[in-house]
């Protein structure tokens, strides 16, 4: 076999890479069938969620008593988000759960069944396969699929938006230069679908949606439109978070305007194209069909479960009610609840939650790539060491396939991707110092997705050397999942 023939079988697009996704979705369905119920994080909070929707179809009232076993030590269920995902997995149970005898089992091959579909669905596409090369590298990632939660039908969603943007060969992207009025309708729809559900997933996927904005600006307008959006998604979470604390709303505002307009400086002069116009008619139309699925349910929440005629109207009084000692909102208020709660008000400085004991910045990365059970079963100090330095050189080594690209926008989505991991990283460290703290690597999933985004942009410019580092990373993994996570949790 000569070296072109070799580099042709180890490409982010060759088939062999879809065989680490098939090892990993073996991984998940050995932890799914003998694994504990409840040994993963929040698993009973999710399932009991799920349950409600066993026989309801519309979101329940604040103290709903067919939701009250949902609420968890915050007295807060997830049935109050606006996650699809446990309406889906509620109706699914009811179908699967009488075959296989177990209603919690059944939740968990709901998660299970999305990893063997996004295998299956990337067997068939060799297109599509560079997005699930970051995928293959995190055990946290196959973890999630393992056992029930909001986090695997997210990440599912996101790769399947990624996939109509991305892939050449998508109903989206056939949508873009259609001839036909029922091709143009079909990548609408698929992409809508995409958009819709994102926005009914959970909330750090939002980062995402942002990502996307930018990067299809990347594509269709230019580099300074794509980096004034991801300014805007920075002046938006500074203004959500109040952070810094004394920067007023009027100066956010102007501020977002300003990038705003560059915006529109440079979408004016592709105006006059018609080939420009439709194709940006099509991301509107597209993000009409996702704001069609979404509005609804903000409108339900409005009228019916923040009713103030409601006995419980909010989650604030709900929370006094059903949160257990410690995590109750009056006890927060006087300073008298859990150690991580609002630890700005507190007064800790924000630099000291990332670096001071407990390390929010290492555990968060910890966690994204191997820590088990309720966050507290992980692998030896070295593992987490050795898997940082061959991320970062996966992603050295990523930049210098870009730089290789003769496609700058291809070049330039990597540098999008990294600025929007950033953006990722500051808004969970951020939720983390003003509400709770979640050291948690999952809420940085998103990332994934966007360096999968990267990777199939600039798949025919890497060098050998990142295609040994992706399959060092996956060994690391497997090791992770198979030798710390299955072997303990297997005792447990």
């Amino acid at each position: 076999m000569n070296l072109v023939s070799l580099r042709r079988l180890f490409a982010f697009d060759s088939l062999l890479w879809v065989a680490p996704l098939i090892i990993a979705t073996t991984l998940a369905a050995s932890m799914a069938f003998t694994s504990a119920f409840n040994a993963h994080p929040d698993e009973i909070d999710h399932a009991r969620a799920a349950d409600y929707y066993r026989t309801n179809w519309l979101p329940p009232k604040f103290g709903d008593p067919a939701a009250v076993p949902s609420y968890s030590k915050y007295g807060y269920s997830y049935l109050h988000e606006r996650d699809f995902v446990y309406l889906l997995a509620g109706k699914w149970s009811a179908i699967v759960a009488p075959l296989v005898g177990d209603i919690n089992l059944a939740y968990r091959l709901f998660n299970l069944t999305l990893l063997a579909a996004i295998a299956f669905t990337f067997v068939r596409k060799p297109e599509a396969r560079p997005l699930i090369v970051p995928l293959a590298l995190s055990a946290q990632i196959w973890y999630v699929f393992s056992y029930f939660n909001g986090d695997a039908f997210a990440l599912a969603v996101a790769l399947f938006t990624a996939f109509q943007i991305t892939a050449r060969a998508s109903a989206f992207n056939s949508a873009l230069d259609a001839n036909t009025r029922s091709r143009w309708l079909k990548g609408v729809i698929a992409l809508g679908i995409g958009f819709g559900l994102l926005l009914l997933a959970k909330r750090n996927y939002y980062v995402f949606i942002a990502f996307l904005l930018a990067y299809v600006a990347l594509r269709e307008v230019g580099l300074r439109a794509s980096l004034a959006i991801a300014f805007g998604t920075l002046l938006g979470v500074g203004w959500y978070y109040r952070a810094p604390a004394d920067v007023p709303a009027w100066l956010y505002a102007c501020t977002a305007l300003a990038a705003g307009a560059l915006v529109i400086l440079d979408i004016q002069p592709r105006l006059s194209d018609a080939a420009f116009r439709r194709r940006m008619g099509t991301f509107i139309a597209a993000g009409a069909v996702g704001l069609a699925l979404f509005l609804p349910r903000v409108a339900f929440d409005r009228l019916v479960v923040d009713n103030p005629a409601n006995e419980l109207s909010n989650a604030v009084t709900t929370a006094e009610v059903f949160a257990t000692d410690g995590f109750k909102p009056s006890q927060i208020a006087a300073n008298n609840a859990f150690w991580g709660l609002h630890l700005r008000e507190r007064k800790i400085p924000y630099l000291t939650l990332l670096f001071a004991a407990p390390h929010w910045l290492w555990l968060t990365f910890q966690s994204s790539v191997g820590v088990y059970g309720y966050m507290n079963i992980f692998g030896a100090a070295e593992y987490y060491v050795v898997t940082a330095m061959v991320y970062l050189a996966f992603l050295a080594l990523l930049g210098l396939g870009a730089r290789r690209s003769g496609d700058a926008n291809a070049r330039y989505s990597l540098v999008i991707a990294g600025v929007y991991t950033a953006l990722a990283v500051l808004v969970s460290s951020l939720h983390s110092w003003i509400f709770d703290f979640q050291a948690q690597g999952r809420y940085l999933f998103p990332a994934f997705v966007m360096f999968g985004m990267a990777v199939a942009d600039t798949r025919e410019r890497q060098p050998a050397a990142a295609y040994a580092a992706a399959a060092l990373a996956f060994v690391l993994a497997a090791y992770s999942f198979y030798d710390v996570g299955l072997a303990l949790l297997r005792r447990a």
